[in-house]
């Protein structure tokens, strides 16, 4: 994650895997983006975890049939 200021005062960019995200310094909107950075990362990994279980269930089923 790396953050860099921009010319607009207070305000800081905030470069994510998700984005980027603009927020003002020391308003809620930095906690906000964050915590919904974090619930987007829970919600990648299950879907991703669910993935590889289907896609072993998958796999199995082939290995069964032959």
């Amino acid at each position: 994650m790396t953050r860099r200021e921009t010319g607009l005062a207070g305000e800081q960019e905030t470069e994510t895997k998700q984005g980027t995200w603009r927020n003002r310094i020391g308003s809620k909107t930095v906690s906000k983006s964050l915590s919904t950075s974090e619930k987007l990362n829970k919600i990648r990994l299950r879907t991703f975890c669910v993935d590889i279980i289907k896609g072993v269930q998958r796999h199995s089923k082939q290995l069964l049939r032959r």
